[in-house]
């Protein structure tokens, strides 16, 4: 629920609520909701099940770890999520690993997405088949309820 002082979230008796400083930075959403036709075809997808989203929010929370890459290794063509600090090609920073196997239709070699752990930090820890555009957003679809979050990719 979207209101001018804040985002609420409720999921049966659990509630997060999410309170901006400063309204400029509560953006509603349209209220048609997202327009498929501009996310871009559907390059590649995959299955990000619980425990493997609970390890990943977890772990990058407990170690300050705000980047999350999605990435085709481009030595075994495996399909990997790295989160890490400050910035991926840092040398210095704590860096957490799931290798996910290989699905179907992924790509070419060398493919790359970053996400802001902050953004994956907002969906519900649960199951989900995630879309990857091709112009780099992704479609976290929920498989337990009828929910799905968008999450634009970094720069």
């Amino acid at each position: 629920t979207f209101t001018n002082e804040a985002v609420s979230i409720d999921d049966g008796p659990t509630n997060l609520l999410f309170r901006a400083k400063d309204k400029r930075h509560l953006d509603k959403p349209s209220p048609k909701g997202v327009d498929p036709s501009k996310l871009g075809k559907v390059d590649f997808s995959f299955h990000l099940g619980e425990a493997t989203m609970k390890k990943i929010v977890e772990i990058s929370s407990m170690n300050g770890l705000d980047n999350i890459t999605l990435k085709k290794d481009g030595q075994t063509g495996s399909f990997k999520i790295k989160a890490a600090s400050l910035g991926n090609n840092n040398k210095l920073s704590n860096v957490f690993t799931v290798d996910m196997g290989y699905p179907q239709n992924l790509g070419k070699d060398g493919f790359e997405l970053v996400f802001k752990t902050e953004n994956l930090n907002l969906c519900l820890i649960d199951d989900y088949d995630v879309d990857i555009t091709e112009n780099g957003r992704a479609i976290f679809k929920n498989k337990n309820k009828k929910i799905k979050y968008y999450v634009a990719s970094e720069p």
